[in-house]
């Protein structure tokens, strides 16, 4: 027999008194930097791609059933990377701004690892399907051979630069630790890049699928799907100036007069 709550005066009933009926609620901590004009205007762009992201059923357009497995996990690696986009929001907007740096590295190398497998030989997906894996550097340096694609020489470029203070913050290192002992917060400046550089990611992410969307396309719906695809694609584009973070020669923006 399922047990049924209780109210006060069937507790007093009872003799187990009074029982008070309020519940206390923490609020969340407003963390001073969300003052910002330059992190109001990067937590605006990223909240308006992750609503963006969920009305404009990319999804499925990029999760069609003429995607090949391999094409599938790369899209599932592109997810991941929209993923940590969303939870970063999250944890910025409570004050957890440590726990958000910790994200930008998983974020990057699924991006990386989305573009791998769109590219990756037999042998090389089933050396990764066994458990075997590769660094992100040699990730990219093996797309970048494989495609003689611009746009991997840039993201290399980023990884080197990036990768001292990405590793850093998700192993503890001092300048992450010290960011969490009140003698110095994150700078707001360094919220702000935090989040370019997250949401960046999740756009250069999206671009790809739509490509893939693009290139699989079933042939009933191909005309449809084309526009449609090509109207998501403009949108990203547009975003990634915003942001001034359209500095890929991504194949999107060639010849792109409306930016």
């Amino acid at each position: 027999m399922p047990l049924l709550p209780l109210d006060r005066h069937q507790w007093a009933e009872l003799g187990l008194g009074e029982i008070s009926m309020t519940v206390e609620t923490r609020e969340p901590i407003w963390p001073t930097y969300l003052a910002n004009e330059d992190v109001q205007k990067a937590l605006a762009i990223a909240d308006e791609f992750d609503v963006w992201t969920e009305s404009s059923g990319l999804h499925s357009l990029a999760l069609n059933d003429q995607a090949t497995y391999q094409e599938r996990m790369a899209i599932v690696a592109f997810l991941m990377v929209h993923e940590h986009q969303r939870s970063m929001i999250k944890l910025l907007e409570f004050s957890l701004a440590g726990s958000a740096a910790t994200l930008m590295r998983p974020a990057f190398e699924a991006y990386a690892r989305g573009l791998w497998l769109l590219h990756a030989s037999d042998a090389q997906m089933e050396h990764f399907r066994s458990g075997g894996s590769q660094d992100v550097e040699r990730l990219i340096r093996t797309v970048a051979k494989l495609t003689k694609d611009e746009k991997f020489a840039f993201l290399l470029d980023t990884w080197e630069q990036s990768k001292r203070s990405l590793h850093g913050f998700v192993h503890g290192s001092y300048q992450s630790l010290l960011r969490r002992t009140r003698d110095i917060d994150f700078p707001e400046s360094e919220v702000a890049d935090m989040l370019r550089f997250m949401t960046g990611m999740a756009l250069h992410a999206t671009l790809e699928m739509l490509g893939l969307a693009q290139r699989r396309t079933p042939h009933a719906d191909r005309a449809l799907h084309s526009v449609l695809i090509e109207v998501l694609r403009r949108d990203v584009v547009l975003k990634l100036y915003r942001m001034d973070l359209a500095l890929v020669a991504h194949p999107a923006m060639e010849g792109d007069e409306t930016t």
